[in-house]
């Protein structure tokens, strides 16, 4: 697997990639993705509600953000198994908004979820708030009594 450093700078280059995920966010249309090579082992998929990412390891991948829903999470599952036949073990949650943690009940419950711990607090609040729009709501509520972070990682490092 990439160093933390490679890491780092891998999740910065997919932040940088062409199509911003406000821009993907805005996107109507049939489910059609994308992917991109960013580096070696490093991609960038395009489209959906959000754009993911992934990299390649040497033993599986780990994937940046789970797109919005199960389908979409599928759709990104199948793109990835174009480029590698390593399972997905890992996600990395940018933030809690639902175009980025709605397929994480896709995956299966031993894939490890890394969460910076006020996206954690943040899906545990949205969780509990009788105003969300209730599928958001519902969401929140799979993810929080469902797969839970496996590693939460705290304050700026």
């Amino acid at each position: 697997m990439p160093s933390k450093t490679g890491l780092a700078i891998s999740v910065a280059l997919l932040a940088l990639a062409p199509g911003s995920a406000a821009q993907a966010q805005e996107r109507p249309g049939p489910l059609t993705l994308t992917t991109h090579q960013v580096g070696p082992g490093v991609y960038w998929i395009e489209g959906g509600r959000s754009n993911t990412g992934f990299i390649v390891g040497t033993t599986g991948v780990v994937a940046i953000d789970a797109q919005q829903t199960g389908d979409a999470a599928v759709a990104m599952l199948a793109e990835i198994a174009r480029i590698t036949h390593l399972p997905v073990d890992t996600i990395i949650v940018t933030h809690g908004d639902p175009d980025h943690v709605g397929g994480i009940p896709t995956f299966p419950a031993t894939t490890h979820i890394i969460e910076q711990e006020n996206t954690h607090a943040a899906i545990l609040a949205s969780a509990n708030d009788p105003s969300g729009p209730p599928p958001y709501i519902a969401l929140y509520n799979r993810l929080a009594h469902g797969p839970n972070p496996t590693t939460l990682v705290a304050g700026n490092r």
